[in-house]
């Protein structure tokens, strides 16, 4: 979803209606590809924008709309629901699927192609392509979106969750009822995907995107998803693993994961920074239903030592306990290995007590035993 909000100025309208706190249920974006059986192929993206929304915003002498969008959009009303929006559409061609495919993962290109007729290019310099690859014919499209550099923050997301009031990221996008549809058109019935299919046609919507970003729609005798039988790949963590800072967890599939989920939770992304004390679980299901399950914690504090201090002197034996919220890893007593549970000392002299818990935290506490 990241890289379908970057590519086009559609989406930075949706973006600033949304943050602007006016309206909600007040925009839809739909990106519509059509491939046909010789190679030709169109991209189409179409905004709605509620008309009341656009009036608030253009009153008072704010300008039009129509500058965020630039030239070679065509404008117009339709009615949904009872509600007037204002559509602002676009159609490009392509000769081949080739075209297409660079097009769409190729930023020079992107920039080239969707500024064509266009007087003010300025308007799209900084638009990316927002792919990151495809493969596109007559009988199959698989696509990535572009997620960006930067894993998902998941306890950003969930700040904000908590300020929105929902436990469940879907419903925290629901709740904007903003909508965003992805549609890819074959020449043949689509036999397989990991949207919606509907004879040649597969939709996606916002909340059923695969969390991988990964499209898979494909025709006749070509079983990408049903003849699968490899599991997800999680890496940045092992299973059982423990973690003393913020760990970052990727996820991939050599088809697609539509469904990752953290804690039982999914936050559409497959790239994902996880910084919360605790144990935490990653399940992910890919699209013929293979399933990786990862479990970790995360333990940034430090082993307990009870029955000294640091830097005492102790003029009778000392009995040492030792715990952790994860567990006692190590105990070394002046370099040597010891109990990990409680040990007593009796000898006069200096001691060092090195305790390491399982996710590589380390308490040193140095002391004395002397002579009375």
């Amino acid at each position: 979803m990241k890289g379908m909000k970057k590519h086009t100025a559609a989406v930075c309208l949706i973006v600033f209606v949304l943050t602007s706190g006016l309206i909600t249920g007040c925009a839809q974006e739909q990106m519509n590809f059509n491939i046909q059986k010789d190679g030709t192929c169109t991209y189409g993206i179409k905004t709605l924008i509620l008309k009341s929304v656009y009036d608030a915003l253009t009153s008072g002498g704010n300008g039009s709309l129509e500058e965020m969008f630039g030239e070679g959009y065509e404008v117009g009303m339709e009615t949904i629901s009872g509600q007037q929006y204002y559509s602002f559409s676009r159609t490009i061609g392509f000769n081949s699927t080739s075209e297409l495919q660079k097009f769409m993962t190729e930023d020079d290109v992107y920039r080239s192609k969707i500024s064509e007729g266009v007087k003010d290019t300025s308007l799209y310099e900084d638009q990316e392509a927002p792919f990151s690859s495809a493969e596109i014919t007559s009988d199959r499209f698989i696509a990535t979106i572009d997620t960006g550099s930067e894993p998902t923050d998941i306890s950003q997301i969930e700040k904000e969750m908590k300020e929105a009031g929902v436990s469940d990221y879907n419903d925290f996008i629901a709740r904007t009822n903003l909508t965003i549809l992805v549609l890819v058109t074959l020449p043949e019935v689509i036999t397989e995907s990991n949207g919606i299919n509907s004879g040649k046609t597969v939709t996606w919507n916002l909340d059923a995107l695969p969390d991988d970003g990964r499209f898979i729609a494909v025709t006749g005798n070509n079983p990408i998803i049903s003849g699968d039988k490899v599991r997800p790949k999680v890496t940045g963590v092992k299973n059982k693993g423990y973690y003393n800072k913020p760990v970052t967890v990727n996820v991939s599939d050599n088809v697609s994961v539509p469904s990752i989920a953290l804690d039982g939770k999914r936050y559409n992304a497959a790239a994902f920074k996880v910084s919360n004390e605790g144990s935490h679980t990653v399940l992910a299901t890919d699209a013929n239903k293979n399933i990786t399950k990862v479990v970790f914690t995360i333990d940034t504090k430090k082993p307990i030592v009870k029955g000294v201090k640091n830097q005492k002197t102790y003029k009778k034996k000392v009995s040492l306990k030792f715990s952790d919220n994860t567990g006692i890893k190590s105990v070394r007593i002046n370099g040597k290995k010891s109990s990990t549970k409680k040990v007593t000392l009796k000898k006069k002299q200096k001691y060092t007590v090195k305790v390491t818990d399982k996710a590589g935290n380390t308490t040193t506490v140095k002391f004395r035993i002397k002579k009375k």
